[in-house]
């Protein structure tokens, strides 16, 4: 059988018993966005072209163009070994490195599947909100990181009207909706906070 179909069965398999996308990265030694990019773009384009009857090198070529981070020399250099390494990753044994945190693995394992998209937020943007102090609004600078080899989720900051910095991280949809979560305490606490972002420099992306 196609050993690219064979390892997307894996990994679908491993991330759906909740194996984190960096946990393989640590396993297979292989950036955690390439690998989130060729679970989540490349690799469902191609099995659906097969299953479709198309040439395994057509469609190959055709499911790297969904993505500009995956080698399609070095992915074939490296698949047998790849695939050996995810089919030998213990579920099991990982899972119970983080299960004192299933609520953020949650969030993390969502994230992981619309990571190739969140590129398009990087960006500087004002944010505008009820003032508790005055009858206006108030604004305040919120930045979105490029993503780097390694993350699962961009980190984001920002800065609060008496100067305070914080840092966070946010999840992004492909349906220009995304959260920003941050915490302002040294405890955790979540609560819910709605702004309205404006971008700031040349992007034009709003959410």
């Amino acid at each position: 059988m196609d050993r690219l179909i064979l390892l997307y069965e894996q990994m679908k398999k491993l991330r759906e018993t909740g194996v984190r996308m960096k946990d393989i990265s640590e396993e297979t030694n292989i950036a955690s966005s390439v690998l989130s990019s060729l679970y989540s773009s490349v690799l469902p384009v191609y099995v659906n072209l097969r299953s479709n009857g198309e040439d395994p090198e057509k469609s190959l070529d055709q499911a790297l163009q969904q993505v500009n981070n995956v080698s399609k020399r070095k992915l074939l250099g490296c698949l047998d070994a790849l695939y050996e390494k995810v089919c030998h990753i213990d579920a099991r044994f990982i899972n119970t490195k983080n299960n004192g945190r299933p609520f953020l693995d949650d969030i993390e394992k969502e994230a992981v599947k619309y990571l190739p998209n969140a590129g398009v937020y990087t960006g500087l943007y004002l944010a505008y909100s009820s003032s508790s102090f005055s009858d206006g609004l108030k604004v305040e600078p919120y930045m979105i990181a490029s993503i780097t080899d390694g993350d699962t989720m961009p980190k984001v900051y920002s800065q609060s009207m008496s100067g305070e910095y914080y840092t966070g991280v946010g999840l992004f949809s492909p349906f220009q909706i995304g959260y920003l979560m941050f915490n302002e305490q040294k405890r955790l606490q979540l609560a819910l906070k709605v702004v309205y972002l404006q971008p700031q420099l040349l992007s034009t992306q709003t959410f």
